[in-house]
């Protein structure tokens, strides 16, 4: 009787599950990378939103306290600047940003919730703490989507020293 040498390899089977799995794998990676880009994107739309309110609220708070009062003198409160659009060249991507401005004069103590938030008067009953409270609201909108980004910030000026 002659003794032949035991078989190697793989069965059918162990290949075929092997190659099940590793199917799995490049699907399941391939979707992660197509929802990294997507977020990497979004991210980059905030950043680039969060940007241009950044570069609005400096444009108004420079202003100053004596021409923003001016500006909102005898006006109804909240004083609302005219909505404005500010939009990129088509070589940077066609991006518009639309930009809502709201001026508040927060001098004097708090009072009635303002656009539904606390009032944010930074004044007491008795001192008088003259400033106002600028609020920005960018909304960023490309070319060929339905979801826009909001991005607001705000912040308080008072005259100076």
């Amino acid at each position: 009787m002659k003794l032949t040498a035991p078989e190697r390899g793989f069965t059918l089977l162990e290949s075929l599950t092997a190659g099940a799995i590793f199917f799995l794998v490049v699907v399941a990676v391939s979707l992660l990378t197509i929802q990294g880009s997507n977020n990497a994107a979004k991210g980059m739309r905030y950043a680039q939103a969060s940007r241009v309110a950044t570069q609005e609220m400096e444009k108004f708070s420079m202003r100053g306290w004596n021409d923003l009062g001016l500006l909102i003198d005898g006006g109804v409160q909240p004083f609302v600047v005219p909505p404005y659009t500010i939009t990129e060249q088509p070589d940077g991507g066609g991006r518009r940003y639309d930009v809502v401005v709201s001026i508040i004069d927060t001098s004097g103590p708090p009072g009635a919730p303002v656009n539904g938030f606390p009032s944010p008067n930074i004044g007491t009953p008795t001192v008088w703490v003259p400033s106002y409270l600028i609020q920005v609201q960018v909304t960023s909108l490309i070319p060929n989507s339905t979801t826009p980004v909001v991005v607001s910030q705000a912040t308080y000026v008072s005259p100076s020293s």
